[in-house]
This record gives structure tokens, sequence and C-alpha cells, in this order.
């Protein structure tokens, strides 16, 4: 590795490391605001005018959009993705995506129980069950697309590529989140709560995922001196 990678490298770890720990402080004042109860008017003002836009046309967009953060949809690229990965050899990033994505659905479910907030009842314009907080399809779909980007950045050749599929992902993560506040099965600060945990969750996963490939790496690449 030369000192060009190195310093990417670098930057590039500073630069998880930085938005880890935000996303820790963020999640951490949500769920303090909503113990304290101090959030409610912040939702209130924030769903109020987002639903202030609702129409028939945008209705209907808003529901196209919000099933691309439904589970349906999730595990639906879970193994179509993983798939294509594994038949095309690149079985530690099939892996890695399928636990990522897995395993993050998991998480939330989790984090439900343990607050169980109420979804909020001003003009739900669907019906959904379960709890509110944070909200399940954010935070499923900062996992997914987000997983995705990282694996874009990784495999694909040609910088404009990447980057389109990295603005491509960032604009789905933010129309789903949206779609919930609009359809009214979730508050604004459940949206935000299921970025900060989706993206505590994709962070740790990334750290462990650069450690399993540092120790593959390392195991594979010995010389035959080292392995006798």
């Amino acid at each position: 590795m030369n000192q060009r990678e190195r310093n990417r490298s670098a930057a590039y770890f500073i630069a998880i490391t930085v938005l880890f720990l935000f996303s820790v402080w963020t999640f951490i004042e949500i769920v303090d605001e909503l113990k304290r109860h101090k959030i409610e008017h912040f939702d209130t003002a924030i769903i109020t005018f987002v639903q202030s836009w609702i129409s028939p046309d945008l209705t209907a967009f808003m529901k196209g959009i919000t099933f691309f953060g439904s589970a349906k949809w999730i595990t639906t690229c879970v193994i179509v993705v993983s798939l294509l990965l594994w038949l095309k050899k690149e079985r530690l990033y099939a892996l890695f995506f399928a636990l990522t994505v897995s395993l993050g659905t998991a998480f939330n479910h989790l984090l439900k129980q343990i607050f169980e907030r109420k979804r909020p009842d001003i003009q739900p314009l669907i019906h959904e069950k379960g709890f509110s907080f944070p909200s399940g399809h954010s935070m499923a779909s900062f996992v997914m697309y987000g997983t995705l980007a990282f694996l874009l950045f990784e495999l694909l050749e040609h910088r404009p590529a990447k980057w389109f599929g990295a603005v491509m992902a960032s604009l789905f993560i933010l129309l789903v989140g949206l779609s919930r506040i609009y359809l009214g099965v979730h508050y604004p600060s459940d949206v935000i709560g299921g970025y900060a945990a989706a993206a505590i969750w994709l962070i740790f996963s990334l750290f462990i995922f650069h450690l399993v490939e540092f120790i593959v790496k390392k195991k594979f690449h010995k010389r035959p001196s080292d392995r006798e």
C-alpha cells in the first residue's frame, strides 16, 4: 500500500468514526427527548407541514415510494443481490450484504420492543401495525441502500457509476423516510431515529467486514515459507 492509499484509508476511517459518534449522539438525544416528552411539538409541526401538501397524485406517489422500504422489497433485494454476488464469486460481499441487512432488520424489531412508542394518529393515510420508534422502513432502507452504495464503490471501476449509485441510494433513503411522515404512520423523530440507528448498525457492520477482510487476506496471502 502506497502513501496515497494509506492517506485515503485513514481519511475513510476518520470519516466513518465521526459519523458513528454523531449517530450515537443523535439517537441518544432523541431518546432523551422522548422520555421527557419534549419532542411532540417538533413532530406535530413537521407532520402538519408535510401533510399540508396532501393530494391524490402525491399520495399515490408516496405509497409507491414507501414500498421500496417495505419488508417484502427488502427481503427480495437481499435474496437477489446476495445470490448474484455469490455467483460472481464475491462471497465475502454476499455474506456481508445478507447479514448486514437481515440483522439490521432484527435490530430494528428489538428497538421497537424496547421503546414501545405508539404510532401517530394525526391523519394516517394507510394502516400500519406495531410500534413506531424507530421507523422500520427508514432504518431498513438506510441499511440496505447504504450497503449497496458501499458495494458499488468497492466493486465498480468507473467513478461516475459509483457516485451515481451513491446519489440514487441517498435519494431513496430520504424519500422513503419522507413517505412515512407524509402517510402519517411515523413521527419525524421516528424517521431521524431510524436513520441514526441504521448508521450505527451499518458502520459497526463495516468495521466487522473490514476486520474479517483483513484476516482473510492475511491468511491467504502469506508467503509459502510463512505457511510451513
